[in-house]
């Protein structure tokens, strides 16, 4: 593997000698496009650097209809940027869309954990249900062959599990869904399995997109959320075990008033119910991700991740404080 130091030629370049003909009608043959009579080039792009890319149309025999292709091809690991250009940018009015990425040390990579083989074939593999046409890619740059690790072999969808393109998430969940499950989720390294990042299906911005479990004296639970009013938590408890988080709250009030900001929180305790505790923690839109560059949403990530866990342990901590001094 090389480490590219000028990505911009290297990328170029190579694009150039895969869209030459036989390697060019080799991958298409390989992403199940065959029969191949005609290809025309409409343009090529370029983004940030490392990555160029290129929208064909291609003819088959007995098929008076071009398809559109798009090819994207990235220096280093092949990123969930590729798949979002590729699905609601550049790429979106595509028929067949393939990734390549050619291994080497891109230092773009280093701080961003979308930028993976095991999320993206994750997130690749969910919209297979999809009527998308995606295929990816390693590309050996001697050869000029193109594969994929014996680990990353795509597992078939069937007919009961494909899904008509009205149903495709937006650009926008997917984007909430990589902020949680991979930018979030990648500080919990004890935790954190990149392959499963999209297993799931794709959440609902109206879901809370990460839960923090609180095990103390009590069960209770941190859900955080972030959709275009902002960020915020939902602290709850989850049993009658004494109203242990009331009276956290109770003594603490000042305390979490004074770091959060007095017009940020609204504490419910109706009677006959657990209380919960709402907190406005950023004013952030969800839309920002959407301009975010991959280090400031791996930043921004950090800052949440980092806050919500000191909350989770200041409670729990206060907790064991309170029920220590009630048996003793």
């Amino acid at each position: 593997m090389h480490n590219f130091k000028d990505k911009n030629e290297n990328v170029r370049d190579l694009i150039d000698l895969i869209t030459e003909a036989q390697p060019l009608h080799d991958m298409l043959e390989k992403s199940g496009i065959s029969k191949i009579t005609e290809v025309n080039r409409i343009k090529k792009y370029q983004r940030k650097g490392d990555r160029e890319g290129i929208l064909l149309k291609v003819k088959k025999d007995n098929d008076p209809e071009a398809i559109r292709v798009l090819i994207d091809l990235k220096i280093g690991e092949p990123a969930v940027d590729q798949i979002i250009d590729a699905t609601f940018g550049i790429g979106n009015d595509c028929d067949r869309r393939i990734i390549l990425y050619a291994p080497g040390t891109n230092t773009n990579d280093l701080q961003n954990p979308a930028a993976d083989e095991l999320v993206t074939f994750s997130l690749i593999q969910c919209l297979q249900r999809y009527p998308l046409g995606f295929s990816l890619f390693q590309i050996d740059e001697k050869t000029l062959t193109f594969g994929l690790p014996e680990y990353l072999e795509p597992i078939d969808v069937s007919d009961d599990e494909k899904l008509p393109f009205g149903q495709l998430p937006s650009k926008e969940r997917v984007l909430a869904h990589t902020f949680w499950n991979v930018y979030f989720n990648s500080f919990n390294e004890a935790f954190y399995k990149p392959w499963e990042a999209f297993d799931d299906e794709v959440m609902e911005t109206s879901d809370w997109g990460h839960t923090i479990y609180i095990d103390c004296c009590f069960f209770g639970e941190i859900q955080l959320y972030w959709d275009n009013q902002g960020v915020r938590y939902v602290i709850k408890q989850e049993d009658d075990n004494h109203e242990y988080l009331k009276r956290v709250l109770d003594l603490k009030m000042p305390e979490l008033k004074n770091r959060y900001g007095d017009d940020s929180m609204e504490f419910e305790n109706m009677v006959g119910r657990l209380p919960k505790l709402h907190i406005k923690y950023s004013d952030k839109r969800l839309d920002w991700l959407t301009t975010a560059s991959p280090a400031e949403i791996s930043e921004f990530a950090k800052i949440i991740y980092d806050d919500a866990w000191e909350l989770r342990w200041f409670i729990e901590e206060t907790a064991d404080r309170l029920f220590e001094d009630k048996v003793a």
